[in-house]
């Protein structure tokens, strides 16, 4: 199996020119690229197409007129997190990754003037400068802000509303996840496991969430327990292990 961010066609070669059955993981499979996509199964008869978008799987299986493309949702290597307790959490509010400009315009004047801790990309810079130093802060935030592509990136992602690594990053690190569930989320956990942001005051949102957070304490460990139960890579390899072996009996029985 080749695992591509995005099609990177090219890192399954010269694999995929050989016989036998040929799989591939995709990340952000964006409509952009689905045209690409579809040409390289045909291309190079792949069997199996996991993405990570619920949207895409469905509308590549569409297009193609076949049922091959799964949706496989990201994971998370849980045990590569850590967290503490409340009164150790030095980071008040955490924005990483791809950062949503408008709500950090709306919140950051009043935030830092309000001398909340308040970390936030700048000038393109990530907000840590290694792994090690994520993953201490994420461990050490209370709130981390996490919206999907389709808000942040909208040209990138158009209606693809989905699920990335951050928001399980975060609840694996027992940080409150504050801004928008993707729908595949709510379907994936059963629950909606983020506060959903109040866009018309979300300064206030914070400043009040900051000032009651215990109240967030069950939410905050439900989320952990469910990330290292049920959505670590080790469960998605094992759903990606199913759905191979299901559709091989399937066609030993036609």
């Amino acid at each position: 199996m080749a695992v591509l961010m995005g099609p990177r066609f090219p890192k399954c070669f010269p694999h995929f020119f050989a016989k036998g059955q040929k799989a591939v993981y995709m990340f952000d499979a964006w409509p952009a690229y689905y045209n690409s996509i579809i040409k390289f199964i045909h291309d190079f008869q792949v069997d199996y197409l996991f993405v990570s978008s619920k949207q895409s799987a469905e509308t590549i299986n569409k297009l193609i007129g076949k049922n091959n493309i799964f949706w496989i949702p990201e994971g998370v290597d849980s045990d590569e997190y850590k967290f503490y307790q409340n009164s150790e959490k030095s980071i008040d509010i955490l924005s990483f990754g791809r950062n949503y400009q408008l709500y950090h315009e709306k919140i950051a004047d009043t935030l830092l003037s309000q001398k909340i801790n308040y970390k936030f990309p700048v000038e393109g810079k990530m907000v840590f400068a290694d792994r090690e130093s994520f993953i201490e802060g994420l461990a050490r935030t209370k709130i981390s802000v996490c919206f999907p592509t389709s808000i942040t990136h909208r040209e990138r992602a158009g209606e693809i509303e989905t699920m990335t690594n951050r928001y399980l990053q975060s609840m694996a690190s027992k940080c409150l996840v504050l801004g928008k569930a993707p729908q595949e989320m709510v379907v994936l956990l059963g629950y909606n496991p983020v506060v959903e942001v109040d866009i018309s005051n979300p300064d206030k949102q914070v400043i009040d969430i900051l000032a009651n957070f215990e109240k967030y304490t069950e939410l905050i460990e439900k989320n952990y327990e469910t990330v290292v139960k049920y959505h670590t890579w080790g469960n998605r390899w094992k759903s990606v292990s199913t759905i191979i072996a299901e559709q091989k009996n399937k066609e030993n029985e036609k």
